[in-house]
């Protein structure tokens, strides 16, 4: 008899509880999206709340990230999403190098079996 463990169903893989909170210069920042993008697999995304608050979501609601080191990226929702028509983007309420994958200083692992809870904390 064989017997399969850890399996997924197909296009799933198994994930475990990520979420936070997202400040800039200690305020809660909101409008945001975050990413959770893993080195191998799908990325976990998530909205943050008025208070600045985010559940990751991979495959299903809130179902969190895959396990795994992570770079965490921010999109601000008011300048890449909401845009006047003839005109570009509004600046950036945010520094940029938290926009960018390849900048980010975040960096986090997401451990399996575990409530994985992260601080992003931005500053100038």
């Amino acid at each position: 008899m064989v017997s399969l463990i850890g399996c997924s169903k197909p296009g799933t893989a198994p994930t475990a509880p990520t979420h936070g909170v997202v400040r800039y210069k200690g305020e809660p920042a909101t409008d945001v999206r975050v990413i959770f993008t893993p080195t191998s697999g799908r990325p976990a995304i998530a909205d943050v709340d008025a208070q600045g608050q985010f559940v990751m979501t991979t495959f299903k609601r809130g179902d969190g990230a895959v396990p795994g080191l992570h770079k965490v990226t921010i999109s601000d929702r008011k300048r890449n999403w909401v845009q006047e028509p003839g005109k570009g983007p509004p600046p950036s309420r945010f520094p940029l190098q938290y926009q960018d994958v390849t900048k980010t200083p975040w960096s986090f692992e997401v451990k399996a079996g575990e409530d994985n809870a992260f601080e992003l904390e931005m500053t100038d």
